[in-house]
This record gives C-alpha cells, structure tokens and sequence, in this order.
C-alpha cells in the first residue's frame, strides 16, 4: 500500500505539472496565433486608411488641376484667342500666345507633384502644345489620341 502511494504521489507530481505545463503552453499557442491574427487585422485597416488618405489627396489635387484648367479656357488668357485663331494671324500674336500657355502649363506642372506633364491641343491650327515629361512616345501617344477622338466625334468614325 505505500508502494501505491508513493507511485499516484510520483505520479502526481509529474502528470499534475506536466498537465498543467501542457494546458498553459496550449494556452500560450493560441493567444500568438490570435495576437498575430489582431495585429495582422490593425496592419490591414492601417494600409487601407493609408490608401484611402493617399487616394483622397490624389482626388484633391487632380480637382485642384481640373479647377485650374477651367479657369484657364474659360478665362482671358491665351486659350480663348488660340482656340479662335487661324493661319492668317501675325506670326508674332500666335507666338506670344503659345508661349503664354506654355509657361502657364509648365507653372502648373511645377504646382502638382501628380502632374508630371500637361497639352493643349488646338484643333483649329492643328497644334498640340506639350510640356512636362519628354517623352516622344507619350507625345505621339496623345497626338494620335487626339486625331482619333477628333476623327470620331466629327462624325468620320
């Protein structure tokens, strides 16, 4: 009888902490798996918070230079006299025009960081004016675009 008392003590002292090492290590596992699935929730809603903020200026800043290119062709700047000019004008006024809006596109490119370059197109003296990246590809890109689009609303396509 004391043989079995001393062998459930032993066993007792070594399943009941082995038992509860068992449970507190389970235990353990568990609450990283879910600390980790916590965190990786807080990392996801923080990127998306990050995006929609990054979008949201993106937004601003691309309303801040449609505002400006309407003020531009509504305004009484080169816009309205190149938009209404033709071949028969003094060489010196066309000039003074173009160079006029070449410096408010390349004012305007320096304003917006989106902005890496800007046209305008005149569909009337056939001239695209382009500033900003110097790219010949994006230049012939939307040269093409633009006669194109031309083409098609003009009732040819």
């Amino acid at each position: 009888m004391h043989q079995q008392k001393s062998r459930s003590v032993i066993r007792q002292m070594i399943l009941f902490p082995a038992a509860v090492t068992l449970l507190i290590l389970i235990t353990a596992i568990f609450l990283c798996f879910f600390t980790l699935g916590v965190l990786r929730g807080r990392e996801a809603d923080t990127m998306i918070n990050a995006l929609q903020i990054s979008m949201n200026q993106l937004e601003n800043e691309l309303d801040q230079i449609d505002h400006a290119f309407i003020e531009y062709w509504n305004g009484d700047g080169s816009y309205p006299y190149l938009s209404q000019m033709t071949s028969k004008e003094p060489v010196e006024t066309f000039l003074e025009f173009q160079l006029e809006t070449t410096d408010w596109m390349e004012h305007l490119i320096s304003l917006y960081d989106i902005a890496e370059g800007c046209f305008a197109y005149y569909e009337n003296l056939d001239l695209l004016l382009f500033r900003g990246v110097s790219n010949r590809a994006v230049h012939d890109y939307i040269k093409t675009h633009m006669t194109l689009e031309t083409y098609r609303f003009s009732g040819g396509g």
